[in-house]
């Protein structure tokens, strides 16, 4: 039943204003009197203390349980429960329907026991309450208390106390409207132990305290079952709706009504409280409270004392470890202090609402992360509190997190030692308004979405990405503070951004490596860029300065009459326009600016503009080109799509800024300023910028026009269409500027021009991470804009005619008598030594030549010496071009090398071949020979692997059969005793084509139509950042995409699978799918992993099927945990280590992990697998781009195999690369992940798509290796591991790993230690790691 939040009735007689009650008086009539029901209470009354005897012990004698009729203190007396030893429980409730009104102590006596008290009608501890219990203490209002399945302690009935064992798991309430707690006490357990409040509204104008430990406030909706998420534990309580089957008995204790609680008679003001004339709670901060609130507030009005020697003490309300307040409806701070040496968390069902006054603060300071969420607003007014406490309200060592999905206002200043964020529920940026005065200071990333209203100031090291800004009002507030910037703000409406500051305005005062109270602060997780990334910025006539160490993304700005200031280290990007209405304009970039990168061919919207009717703006443009021109009309690269403007200048396109010695160009009040040209080059000779853009002439290409002479199965080098064109609007990176993605610094990359000087086009890398590379984004839209066309401009100025190379040109060098020709032989040995694949092009220094270097073949980058057979007085080499042609170079001794005679070039295009296998996939498809169409896939993903890995594919064919897969897996399911089948995933411009081969049956074959290729890998891109967002980490984001790909990719099979009740699959995945995280895939219910042990395979041809099962697995560990230049992994000595000791085997660590000592290693002992701990990386371009790193060198990944590793003797099994990541939306580095099996030449693989944090790592290799004693098949064992991931069965907890599958604890290393308990369910933590190759 949903809860009742309408607000509470009162049920007593009319009154104007009533104060309320709570004095000690009060109790005198009451006392504590056991129920004669059977439970066995005993009470002895010695003075003022209570004996609290007897009781009911559960089965195992854990558990005592005592039942009273009423339970009351006053003020003075004492309830003492005894105990003993063996008693880790006592649970007490009171059944005969009165409030327990407590003025006196609680203790515990005898035994170390936790208490429990339980009373629906509501329980109010009075101003002299206290505690003096040895473990935990929990008050609830609740109906029973759970242990197991389905075992309650009720207060409406007796139980089978024999089954009442284990620990307390749940808390049930019966009706609609729960009783309710109020605290007005002292209410403190011990150090490291819990305090929990569960009721139906908590009021707390008192204190509590746990120190070291947990505090948890709960405030319960009507007819909800509240779960102990962790047993033992009362960290995570998870309310839901209470089943059917859990109520006994209809509950025969009707609680009291808020009010009627609170008014029993008498006056006094000195609750804090009063009951209005319309039954409302009103606190004496002035805020009502409804039910299912949590409310902390003052006692009284008086002033607070800001120079007491406790500081902040005499306000304090909470304090503890790790502190949760928890509200179904809204959660109301008012007026008081919440300190916490880790987390601190306040969350409401509804709204988060915060206020001081100006003779209290409020304050919440978090030695951990600081996370307020309000489901449906949060509401912050907090700015008397900054004077008074003479710095920011809000401050975390950790992150400090503001999400809600309504209206987030922020009126207050923040310190966050880590990120600070402000989301929504799916992890976006959230809607931030603040109408007086908002700072933010972040020692890491700042993320908001849209925000409107007072001036704005946020400083962050790391960097900053945010939606529309639109700034309406001064800073009033900041009048008289002492932030440097306050006059700025406050006599305008200002905008201060700045991203990688290297030290903030304002710092947390808690420092982030100081110890409190034993306890070490985690260090912040960051985003590794320093960029600055918003929408649309708009000021009502104030500053906009935007200061980065990275670069600057924005949409447009637009300050109304006020200055822009602009400062990166790195590009600055503006995709429409810059209008400052009068203002003053200055950019200032180390690197290069683009402006108007969204800019319409028809839109003369000046570019940049300081244009107004009275005041005349300069404009001042400094950038980094020097040699990349700066062109109005041009912002591809580095220049303006449209004109530039002040009232007294103008420079329209197209024009090309002139370099000079100076590096000064000047027009009017328009300055732009470069790196100088040398003095001795004469300056280029300056050129009128012409006043008006000249159309296109008809009939004259551009100098970008694509050559027409294109071999057949290619596309022209220029054409949009081609995936090796950066121009491609649909190569990943080459979208059209969307709103900024919320992993920082992720823009999109643009297309650079042709190289300066240079008539024929070059088309540079499309690297997405090359500086210059971006488009900016517009904050948290979807990606459908449409692609970005670039305006029909001619320069005024005629260039020469382009001339167009040959394909494939090789070096061309008059034949001399010098000329040499190499013998059959000869060439035959060469020959061998390229095709082998045996140099090293980023490590020369190592020979990777070791079956011929006896003969003296040496390498040298990318020459092979070959002085070994040639003549005796020269020098023989031969030169493999980029382009794959063959050069023979001699060198007499004492000459340089010099090419003399190249070998015949080959026609062979392997791009071509590998098209026209595709092709011959789709002919098949058509005419529906599904038979045909898979052994022409086969060969087509061969080839494609193949070519990567640098092979000759001229001649390669594969003509495996559907009836020899079906063979080869028949045998190998006898083996394994699975039941496996190949998933071939087939991408068409428009349709989705999957294939399924069973060991039986006939082959199956669906076609999903209306799945365009680049929406697939688009959003096969969007769901891997998703996961990977770390300020996404505890939403569930990723569920939508995770769905959706499920239903195109598996539900179409699902049936068949499910008839032959296949458990294995083995993916054959086409290009851009390759890193996709396929366990994540979800079908509303269950995540594939939880469904099918799989692999990733390139080809089933180029598949290694294990011969036998891992049945003496023997391990071979080795890592760094500290680079030179590189984050370091701490955890790596622990991983290594606790591998060897689940499996047998060694390991090695930093300095002895090198190259030399693991050839060693390998020759010395029989290891079946290989476990590097350490950095890896599949990167863009070729193989030689992608590595491993040892302690001293990198390894290439094209060198993996034959660069000594001697993979075949003894034989290895496994591979696993348990620090690797894979670049996002490249394909070559997608082979690169899905062919390491085929590159290390073992049979399987296991890596990861994107790093994963080294406790997630450490856990989740720890678990596979102890699966792996107990399955036969390396997927069985991988999937088990990620499993008990999912399921929360591997922990962190107060700096160890624990693992329901392991007896012994792991101990975390000191950097470690202290980051907080982890439940590693989300797939960031097990979704990247991939078994690659076969899955036996």
């Amino acid at each position: 039943m949903k809860a009742n939040f309408n607000r509470l009735t009162l049920l007593l007689t009319s009154f104007t204003l009533v104060s309320v009650n709570l004095s000690g008086a009060d109790a005198q009539t009451r006392t504590i009197t056991p129920a004669q029901d059977g439970t066995g209470t005993v009470i002895n009354r010695q003075g003022n203390q209570f004996e609290i005897n007897g009781g009911s012990l559960s089965g195992d004698g854990q558990n005592l349980f005592h039942s009273f009729e009423q339970f009351n203190l006053s003020e003075g007396e004492v309830a003492n429960f005894l105990s003993n030893p063996n008693i880790r429980n006592i649970l007490g409730r009171v059944v005969g329907g009165d409030a327990s009104i407590i003025h006196g102590l609680i203790q515990v006596t005898g035994g170390n026991s936790n208490l429990f008290l339980m009373n629906p009608a509501g329980i109010i501890f009075g101003a002299n309450a206290s505690l003096n219990v040895p473990a935990s203490f929990t008050a609830t209002t609740a109906n029973g208390i759970g242990f197991g399945a389905n075992n309650w302690f009720n207060t409406s009935s007796n139980s089978n106390w024999s089954n009442l064992v284990g620990t307390p798991n749940s808390f049930r309430f019966d009706t609609q409207n729960p009783g309710s707690i109020v605290n007005l006490g002292s209410l403190a357990v011990n150090s490291g132990q819990q305090l929990t409040l569960v009721a139906g509204t908590v009021i707390n104008t008192g204190t509590l305290a746990a120190p070291e430990g947990t505090i948890s406030v709960q405030a319960v909706p009507g007819e909800n079952l509240v779960r102990i998420a962790q047993t033992g534990h009362l960290l995570n309580l998870e309310v839901a709706a209470l089943p059917a089957n859990s109520i006994g008995e209809q509950a025969t204790i009707t609680p009291l009504s808020l009010p009627e609680l609170l008014t029993g008679g008498g006056a006094t003001t000195a609750t804090g409280m009063t009951v209005n004339s319309g039954g409302e709670i009103v606190l004496t901060s002035g805020q009502t409270v409804q039910a299912g609130d949590v409310a902390v507030a003052p006692q009284t009005n008086g002033n607070y004392n800001n120079n007491n020697n406790n500081n902040n003490n005499n306000n304090l309300a909470v304090t503890g470890e790790t502190v949760t307040l928890n509200a179904a409806n809204n959660l109301i701070l008012a007026e008081r202090s919440l300190e916490t040496t880790g987390d601190l968390n306040l969350l409401a069902g509804n709204t988060v609402q915060i206020r001081d006054s100006l003779t209290r603060p409020f304050s919440a300071f978090s030695g951990g992360n600081l996370t307020i969420i309000g489901q449906q607003n949060i509401d912050i007014l907090a700015l008397d509190s900054i004077n008074i406490l003479g710095s920011a309200p809000f401050q975390a060592t950790g992150n400090l997190t503001l999400a809600s999905d309504g209206i987030i206002s922020g009126d207050s200043h923040f310190n966050a030692g880590g990120n600070f964020s402000i989301l929504n529920s799916t992890g976006a940026g959230g809607t931030f308004i603040s109408l007086y005065d908002p700072i933010i200071y972040s020692d890491g990333d700042v993320v908001f979405g849209s925000y409107e209203g007072a001036s704005l100031k946020v400083e962050a090291t790391g960097a900053i990405i945010g939606g529309d800004i639109n700034i309406t009002t001064p800073d009033v507030n900041l009048a008289d503070s002492a932030d440097p910037e306050a006059e700025i703000l406050s006599s305008s409406p200002a905008l201060i951004l700045r991203s990688g500051v290297r030290n903030l305005g304002n710092s947390p005062n808690i420092n982030s490596n100081t110890p409190v109270e034993g306890t070490f602060f985690l260090e912040r997780p960051a985003s590794g860029n320093n960029n600055l990334t918003v929408g649309s910025v708009t000021t009502a006539g104030g500053p906009i300065i935007l200061n980065s160490t990275g670069r600057i993304v924005v949409d447009q700005i637009n300050s109304q009459g006020g200055e822009v200031n602009l400062q990166a280290v790195d590009n600055i990007i503006v995709s429409r326009n810059i209008n400052s209405d009068g203002g003053n304009i200055e950019i200032i970039t180390d690197n290069l600016l683009r402006v108007g990168t969204s800019t319409s061919a028809n839109d003369n919207t000046p570019s940049i503009s300081s244009q107004n009717g009275s005041t005349d703006g300069s404009i001042t443009i400094e950038h980094g080109g020097g040699e990349t021109p700066f062109i109005i009309g041009d912002s591809t690269r580095n220049g303006t799509a449209k004109s530039i403007n002040s009232s007294s200048a103008q420079i329209t396109p197209r024009f090309e800024v002139p370099r000079s010695t100076d590096g000064v160009f000047t027009q009017g009040n328009i300055t732009i300023r470069t790196t100088p040209l040398p003095s001795e080059q004469p300056p280029t000779e300056p050129v009128e910028p012409p006043t008006v853009e000249p159309p296109t002439e008809p009939g004259i290409n551009p100098p970008n026009n694509p050559p027409t002479n294109i071999p057949r199965g290619e596309n022209p080098p220029n054409n949009p269409n081609n995936p090796n064109n950066p121009n491609n609007p649909n190569n990943p990176g080459n979208e059209t500027p969307v709103n900024p993605p919320n992993n920082p610094g992720n823009e999109t990359p643009v297309n650079p021009p042709n190289t300066p000087g240079n008539e024929t086009p070059v088309n540079p890398p499309n690297n997405p991470n090359n500086p210059g590379n971006e488009f900016p984004r517009n904050p948290f839209n979807n990606f459908n804009n449409p692609p970005i066309e670039p305006p029909p401009v001619q320069p005024p100025v005629v260039e020469p005619p382009v001339v167009e190379p040959p394909e494939n040109p090789a070096p061309v060098v008059p034949r001399t008598s010098e000329s040499e020709a190499l013998t059959p032989a000869q060439q035959e040995e060469v020959t061998t030594v390229i095709e082998a694949e045996l140099v090293d092009r980023k490590n020369p220094s190592v020979s990777s030549v070791e079956g011929v270097e006896n003969r003296g073949i040496l390498s040298n980058n990318s020459i092979l010496d070959i002085s070994g057979i040639a003549d005796e007085n020269s020098t023989m080499t031969v030169q493999q071009n980029s382009d794959g042609t063959i050069a023979l170079v001699r060198s007499d001794p004492g000459e340089n090398l010099v090419p003399i005679s190249p070998t015949a070039t080959s026609e062979f295009n392997p791009q071509e071949r590998i098209e026209l296998a595709r092709a011959d996939v789709t002919e098949s498809l058509d005419v529906e020979n599904v038979e045909q169409a898979v052994s022409e896939i086969e060969q087509a993903y061969s080839l494609d692997y193949l070519n990567y890995l640098g092979k000759n594919i001229a001649t390669f064919e594969t003509e495996i059969s559907v009836s020899e897969i079906q063979n080869d897996l028949s045998e190998v399911d006898k083996k394994y005793g699975t039941k496996a089948a190949v998933v071939y995933v087939f991408s068409r411009q428009n349709d989705l084509i999957l294939i399924a081969i069973a060991p039986q049956g006939d082959v199956i074959e669906k076609t999903i139509e209306n799945v365009n290729r680049d929406d697939l890998i688009e959003m096969t891109n969007q769901f891997r950042l998703e996961i990977t967002d770390a300020r996404k980490r505890y939403t569930q984001s990723y569920k939508p995409l995770a769905q959706q790909l499920y239903q195109w990719i598996i539900s179409p099979l699902q049936d068949a699978f499910e008839s032959q009740k296949i458990d294995t699959l083995l993916f054959v995945m086409d290009r851009g799918l390759r890193s996709l995280p396929l366990a994540a895939l979800h079908d509303g219910e269950q995540f594939l992993v939880e469904k099918y042990n799989f692999s990733l395979i390139p080809s089933f041809t180029l598949m290694d099927i294990r011969d036998r099962p891992l049945n003496d697995p023997r391990v071979l560990a080795m890592g760094a945990s500290k680079f030179l230049s590189q984050p370091p992994l701490p955890a790596v000595p622990i991983e290594v280590q606790s591998i060897t000791q689940e499996i047998s085997g060694n390991y090695f660590i930093n300095e002895d992990f090198t190259i030399k000592n693991f050839r060693k290693q390998r020759t010395s002992q029989p290891y079946n697998i290989i476990h590097l701990a350490t950095h890896s990386e599949f990167s863009s371009g070729d193989p030689t781009n992608s590595y491993i790193q040892f302690w001293d060198t990198q390894l290439t990944i094209n060198n993996l195999k034959s660069f000594g590793w001697k993979w075949e003797t003894p034989p290895a099994e496994l591979f696993v690369l348990s620090a690797c990541r894979t670049a996002v939306g490249d394909e070559n580095a997608e082979l690169g992940f899905a062919g390491l099996a085929v590159q290390a030449g073992v049979p399987s693989a296991l890596a990861s798509l994107w790093y994963v944090s080294d406790q997630g790592t450490l856990g989740l290799m720890v678990e596979f290796y102890n699966q792996l004693r107990n399955k036969s098949a390396v997927s069985q064992a991988f999937r088990s591991a990620q499993l008990a991931m999912l399921r929360g069965e591997i922990t962190i907890e107060s700096g160890y790993l624990l693992s329901a599958t392991m007896d012994e604890k792991i101990s975390l290393p000191s950097e470690l230690m202290n980051q907080g308990n982890i439940i590693f369910s989300h797939p960031y933590y097990w979704a990247g790691f991939t078994v690659i190759g076969s899955p036996w």
